[in-house]
């Protein structure tokens, strides 16, 4: 039991609980469906991802190595956006390709 500031203790807190309200902690409000759905579906792994993401993110991201990553770049296979020696790819190059139909074997993605 736990002293309130009326004094009084309270039946449902335990000794040493000092989350103030009471041992109950509240619950964040659920997201907006109206945003929720302009990102994709809330459980989505992709929608949580940052508008601009690292090479190596990428990388992990299609299971590919960096140097595989930074040659399709170079090639034009994959949208990326180069500040200084640092390469950013953006978030919708990575939705692009993944949605994009696959390749024929034999060929290259990239349009010549």
């Amino acid at each position: 039991m736990a002293l309130r500031l009326g004094g009084r203790p309270q039946e449902d807190e335990e000794p040493g609980d000092d989350s103030g309200a009471g041992g109950r902690r509240e619950r964040a409000a659920p997201p907006d469906p109206a945003v929720a759905g302009a990102q994709g579906h809330i459980g989505d792994p992709l929608a949580r991802l940052p508008a601009m993401l690292t090479v190596k993110e990428v990388a992990a991201i299609l299971r590919v190595g960096r140097n595989q990553l930074y040659q399709a770049v170079a090639r034009g296979d994959m949208r990326a956006v180069r500040i200084g020696r640092t390469i950013r790819i953006p978030k919708t190059a990575l939705l692009e390709l993944l949605t994009s139909s696959p390749a024929k074997p034999g060929t290259t993605a990239s349009p010549q």
